[in-house]
């Protein structure tokens, strides 16, 4: 049984958890031999705000994206990184935050980290070939549309799961595991280089001394 009230969200203690009803507002908290959680009485109100929020994304957040690349096309290598945070940030705090909350604890985790990474890949390459002159603001517009699209009806699709009690989809796992491991290789591939090339420095460094 969930903690706190579906209904009036007051705390619930162990012993008021196994009540048919809230000690605090009266209301059922079980229906149909069922737990009642907040999920079950918002689903509806926030599949309909996310679809609102993510309409007016699509229009000006894409419009936004490809203006920054048009204006700053000369540093690209500095907007880049700054639009990927803050389109994260957009879509983790205004998309999808009320749909994450009523997600249970295992799909939260996935959803969170399978956004980060696929941000971090999908968005980190999109991004970056926004630096091509005036091809690169129809590049940036599209990124932000199609990763938007992407997080607005997987959050919804893990909402739906989540009323439905259904678990984690294999997919879902595989997924999170292959961007796992592919930010591990990078990781350490990138450790590599920077060790080589520190090694070289310091090589050179002691040859020109020796002269």
């Amino acid at each position: 049984m969930s903690q706190v009230c579906p209904w009036c969200r007051e705390p619930l203690t162990r012993a008021q958890r196994s009540s048919e009803s809230c000690p605090h507002c009266s209301r059922p908290l079980v229906e149909s031999g069922r737990e009642l959680r907040p999920i079950d009485l918002r689903y509806e109100e926030v599949e309909a705000e996310q679809w609102a929020i993510f309409k007016q994304l699509m229009i000006w957040g894409s419009a936004t994206t490809a203006l920054v690349f048009l204006v700053l096309p000369l540093t690209v290598p500095v907007a880049a990184p700054l639009v990927l945070v803050a389109h994260l940030l957009v879509v983790r705090v205004w998309l999808t935050r009320k749909a994450r909350a009523l997600l249970g604890g295992s799909r939260r985790i996935f959803v969170r980290w399978i956004s980060r990474l696929a941000f971090l890949w999908l968005g980190g390459l999109g991004y970056g070939l926004s630096t091509v002159p005036l091809v690169g603001v129809f590049i940036g517009a599209g990124v932000f549309a199609g990763l938007t699209a992407a997080m607005h009806y997987y959050t919804l699709w893990s909402l739906e799961r989540e009323l439905r009690r259904q678990p984690l989809a294999l997919w879902e796992k595989l997924t999170l595991l292959g961007l796992t491991l592919l930010t591990m290789l990078l990781i350490i591939v990138v450790a590599g280089m920077a060790l080589a090339l520190g090694w070289s420095i310091a090589k050179l460094v002691d040859l020109l001394g020796g002269r």
